[in-house]
C-alpha cells in the first residue's frame, strides 16, 4: 500500500514510444529494463498491464525475489515479478534469410487482427521495426522473420540494446502463439531472455519461433513458445522461453 516501506532497489520509466499493446508497455523490453535493475539474470513473470510514462519501482522482495510496481490509488499494484533464471531453451535449426523473408511475408499483420498495432517492435507503423513472423513451408510448424535492426537501437559499438533483443523475441513468439486455426491469441505471462553474443544494428538477421520446450498444441488456454536469434550466418545469439494464457471467453 502506498506510504508502506519498501525495500526499492531503482525505478524504471517506460516511455510512450515503448508501448506495445496500445497503451501498455511492451512486456519484453519492460522484462529486460527489469532484468538490468535487479544486474542478475531473471526469470520475470508478467502480472497486470504496464502503465506508461510512469515512473515504476523495482524492489527488493526477499527470498531471492524481486517486483517491479506503483502505487495504484490505495495500493501498490504489482507489475511484474522475477526470481532467479532457470536457463531452460528449447532448441531448433537455423533459418536462412531468404526463407525468413518468405515467411514474413505470410505473416498475418491484417490490422483489424493485430493485437498490438502500434508495438514498436511489431506494429504495422512506419517507424515500427516490423518484427512479424510467419509460417515456414518447412513442415516443422516454425515461424520466422528476417530481421535487420535499426541503427536507431544500437550502442556506440553498433551493437543493439538488449532491451529491444528481448522485445524482438516475444514478439516474434507472440506470432507463433497467435498463428493457429482457431484465430486464438496470448499474453506472455513468464518470460526469460539469454544473450549469448551481441546483435549488431544494420546487419540482416532472422528471428525462429516455434513451441520450444513446451507441447506444440494449447493446453485448454495455456501455451508456451520459444523464440531465438541467429545472424547471417547462422551463429545463434540470443533465445529466449516464454509461457502465454489466451484471454478469458467473454
Amino acid at each position: 500500500m502506498p506510504g508502506v516501506q519498501r525495500d526499492i532497489v531503482s525505478t524504471i520509466l517506460i516511455p510512450t514510444w515503448s508501448q506495445g499493446q496500445t497503451g501498455r508497455g511492451q512486456g519484453g523490453w519492460t522484462s529486460a529494463r527489469f532484468e538490468e535493475a535487479v544486474g542478475r539474470p531473471l526469470s520475470v513473470a508478467l502480472r497486470s498491464p504496464i502503465p506508461l510514462d510512469c515512473e515504476l519501482e523495482v524492489v527488493d522482495a526477499g527470498g531471492d525475489s524481486w517486483a517491479v510496481g506503483f502505487d495504484d490509488g490505495d495500493r501498490w499494484r504489482v507489475v511484474l515479478e522475477g526470481r532467479p533464471a532457470g536457463r531452460s531453451f528449447g532448441v531448433t535449426d537455423v533459418v536462412d534469410v531468404e526463407l525468413a523473408t518468405q515467411a514474413r511475408a505470410r505473416a498475418d499483420v491484417d490490422p483489424s487482427r493485430h493485437v498490438a498495432p502500434l508495438c514498436f517492435s511489431c506494429g504495422i507503423q512506419h517507424d515500427s521495426m516490423r518484427v512479424h513472423a510467419g509460417p515456414l513451408h518447412d513442415g516443422t510448424g516454425r515461424f520466422a522473420t528476417d530481421w535487420t535492426p535499426p541503427a536507431r537501437w544500437a550502442d556506440g559499438h553498433g551493437h543493439v540494446d538488449a532491451a529491444t533483443v528481448w522485445a524482438a523475441l516475444d514478439c516474434a513468439s507472440g506470432f507463433y502463439v497467435g498463428g493457429n486455426p482457431t484465430g486464438r491469441s496470448g499474453v506472455t505471462v513468464q518470460y526469460e531472455v539469454e544473450l549469448l553474443a551481441p546483435v549488431r544494428a544494420d546487419e540482416p538477421h532472422v528471428i525462429v519461433a516455434w513451441s520450444g520446450r513446451w507441447p506444440g498444441e494449447w493446453d485448454g488456454r495455456k501455451r508456451g513458445a520459444g523464440s531465438c536469434v541467429f545472424d547471417a550466418e547462422g551463429r545463434l545469439l540470443a533465445r529466449s522461453d516464454s509461457f502465454w494464457v489466451a484471454p478469458a471467453p467473454i
